[in-house]
């Protein structure tokens, strides 16, 4: 299993290394839409923020993707009829910011 996790997201090494004990995964190097095309094209699942967006051509170009998780509220940054369309399940994160948003208001 390959897991692609996109240049720009900020996760903690725990959570990566908690991915490496059962996939193999890769962060590219810089945020150009090229290096990111040739890394996905065989991954399984693909972790994005806002940037960069999984448009169509991303997803039809990986032909192993079945998961894509855009670590956020919301779905927008997604092609969800081009992930439909390739039987790729889109998840994302609804409920991250609501402790913010409540110590905000507070």
């Amino acid at each position: 299993m390959k897991i692609v996790v996109a240049h720009g997201m900020e996760m903690v090494e725990e959570a990566i290394a908690m991915m490496r004990e059962v996939a193999s995964v890769v962060i590219p190097g810089d945020g150009s839409e090229e290096t990111l095309l040739a890394e996905v094209r065989d991954a399984d699942s693909l972790l994005i923020g806002i940037n960069p967006p999984a448009g169509r051509r991303l997803i039809a170009s990986a032909g192993s993707l079945r998961h894509i998780a855009r670590m956020g509220v919301g779905v927008d940054s997604v092609d969800l009829k081009a992930a439909t369309e390739h039987g790729v399940m889109v998840t994302n994160v609804p409920d991250v910011t609501s402790d913010t948003v409540a110590e905000f208001t507070m």
